[in-house]
């Protein structure tokens, strides 16, 4: 986008109260969490004028208007919020949104995003399940065993249940409890403990909490090696910056782009212009570039403007297309004959002398 023009300044600065970054942050975390944003363009009261901020709309009060005679068609949207409705004509909302592969004819549910957190809702309950097991051990761990009567000259003494109530609610006060979770009280009676030692289901703890750390890593296409403490070397962990932008961050903006262009220009450009994003700067992808530049280096069949457009940059033309063949490169056979041509003259060949002579000031 070109500085200084209306469509330049309205991303520049979206809305009275949000700066670009904030906007952006907005969108972007709607798309991710609900599968689809709506961004609505003011005209400031003016018929068919053209945008003069930018607003995004909370999805999840956010109603299309299907048209009846069309699976894909919208009439409008609607913003439903407390009771409240307000309409929104169809051409001032832009809605971005995932592939939703729920077709339904009747709900029309095919026409929303799908969101990553509904696709993965089993995975939610499970890691929502392992945090609150982990949270019980933390909190109240209790004894890892348990007290049995100790035989006292081959006799096992005897425990009314009035004493066992007392010897119960002891262990609660003392063990069972969050400043002493995991300690073993002292009885008058004589006893022996018995270590259970960790169980099945509590030893799986983290390693489900983990799994389920990897699955919303997978959902949301990001690295696992992000928010993981293993293998968090400086290598992995720049391999796995470069891999989230490239695969997921991209294509992202390539989706927003495309809509951007469809809706916005023609509500506020001037239908030359063109939204598009540049991620060569980011040095995440700095290794990437270097290898590309090497690679176009070598490639001495391409024509200076087809390289820069490999590297994003617009074409110059004139000698800019052409391509060029580095001139110091010299056939191994004229190798061979300038050197028969020295030692012929080293061994006092005169017509050797004046080819050498011809060489050296550069005569043909």
């Amino acid at each position: 986008i070109q500085e200084n023009t209306p469509l330049s300044n309205l991303l520049n600065n979206p809305n009275s109260y949000q700066s670009q970054d904030a906007f952006f942050e907005n969108l972007f975390g709607y798309r991710f969490l609900s599968g689809e944003t709506f961004l609505w363009g003011n005209r400031g009261n003016i018929l068919n004028g053209k945008f003069v901020e930018l607003l995004i709309l909370p999805s999840q009060y956010t109603e299309i208007i299907p048209d009846p005679t069309d699976l894909y068609g919208i009439l409008g949207y609607q913003l439903d919020n407390m009771g409240t409705t307000i309409n929104l004509a169809k051409a001032d909302v832009m809605q971005w949104k995932s592939w939703n592969p729920n077709f339904n004819v009747t709900t029309r549910e095919h026409m929303r995003g799908l969101s990553p957190i509904r696709a993965a809702w089993n995975n939610y309950i499970m890691g929502v399940e392992a945090q609150k097991s982990a949270a019980s051990q933390m909190a109240n761990g209790g004894a890892k065993g348990a007290l049995v009567p100790k035989v006292v000259g081959n006799q096992i003494p005897m425990v009314t249940e009035l004493q066992a109530s007392q010897m119960q609610m002891a262990i609660a006060n003392r063990i069972n409890n969050n400043s002493k979770g995991g300690t073993v009280a002292m009885l008058q009676t004589p006893w022996e403990y018995l270590n259970f030692g960790l169980s099945n289901s509590e030893m799986q703890i983290i390693d489900t909490m983990k799994f389920s750390l990897e699955q919303w890593c997978r959902v949301f296409g990001m690295p696992v090696v992000l928010f993981s403490a293993d293998n968090m070397s400086d290598n992995n962990y720049q391999n796995a910056l470069r891999d989230l932008v490239t695969n997921t961050i991209v294509p992202m903006l390539g989706q927003l782009r495309d809509e951007l262009n469809k809706w916005l220009i023609p509500n506020v450009g001037t239908g030359n212009e063109f939204i598009d994003f540049d991620v060569t700067a980011l040095p995440e992808l700095q290794k990437d570039i270097e290898k590309l530049v090497l690679q176009l280096t070598q490639a001495y069949w391409l024509t200076l403007d087809e390289k820069r457009i490999a590297m994003n940059y617009e074409p110059l033309g004139g000698e800019f297309d052409k391509a060029y063949i580095n001139s110091g490169l010299t056939p191994i056979e004229d190798i061979s004959m300038v050197d028969g041509i020295i030692n012929d003259y080293e061994n006092g060949d005169n017509n050797a002398a004046r080819i050498a002579d011809d060489l050296a000031n550069g005569n043909d």
